[in-house]
């Protein structure tokens, strides 16, 4: 993941002057950090839920691939059963 998608942008310190154009720049600052850490952490919840219904759908497709193999494993000894009792029945 992107490391400026991690990190949050830290809030600009207050200015020491009474002047009201610098307090108005920091304010605009303050706003604008603040819009970028929301969509920083969208962006973050965005790609957590990509991931986690990636998760499911490769936990679904494996599960799948499990049950179909074990399928074939009974069937397999089945018909191994069949054959080696099969065989045994003829021969009395």
């Amino acid at each position: 993941m992107n490391s400026l998608l991690i990190s949050k942008v830290p809030l600009p310190e207050a200015p020491d002057t009474e002047d009201e154009a610098e307090v108005r720049k920091w304010k605009w600052k303050v706003k604008n950090v603040k819009k970028e850490n929301n969509e920083r952490h969208s962006q973050r919840c965005d790609i957590e839920l990509k991931l986690a219904v990636r998760n499911l759908l490769l936990l679904e497709r494996l599960s799948y691939i499990a049950n179909a193999f074990q399928e074939m494993l009974h069937i397999f000894i089945i018909v191994h059963y069949i054959v080696f009792f099969g065989c045994r029945l003829h021969e009395r």
